[in-house]
């Protein structure tokens, strides 16, 4: 095959490729980088790689119109993170969010090596149970979930 023929398989394949309502806004947008960046191998003298090229960019501005739209999830934490391990995450969460103490009021909380809740450091009992994104982002399950 030569590399002509591989591009255009590929941008075939890119096409057929059914892009789930479900998705998050992150993997649409590396799906379009994918699909733009092959569109600059094909011949512009080619009949053929035109109709190609024309369909792969109107797929290309539907996705952008349905992320304008907010049709697809965003997640809540930078998307490269939650493959991380749980002391990367930990470490975000601490540098990137601030809860003021419920008790004491003096300190900010502080969440915990385990990353099952945010504590007061002053140990004064102030303590916070993490969201919902939270829990999904470090991966933390409770018993009673």
């Amino acid at each position: 095959m030569s590399e002509k023929e591989i591009v255009i398989q590929e941008l075939n394949d890119w096409l057929s490729y059914k892009i789930n309502p479900n998705s998050y806004q992150h993997e649409v947008e590396e799906h379009i980088k994918e699909g733009e960046n092959e569109l600059k191998h094909l011949d512009p003298n080619s009949e053929e790689q035109v109709v190609l090229k024309n369909k792969v960019q109107t797929k290309i501005r539907e996705l952008k119109t349905n992320i304008k739209s907010n049709k697809y999830s965003k997640r809540p934490f930078p998307p490269e993170l939650y493959s991380k391990d749980l002391d990367t995450k930990v470490k975000y969460l601490n540098d990137n969010f601030i809860y003021e103490c419920p008790v004491c009021k003096n300190n900010n909380l502080r969440l915990v090596k385990s990353g099952k809740i945010w504590m007061c450091p002053n140990r004064c009992g102030g303590k916070q149970f993490l969201t919902s994104e939270e829990k999904i982002f470090l991966n933390i399950t409770y018993k009673n979930d």
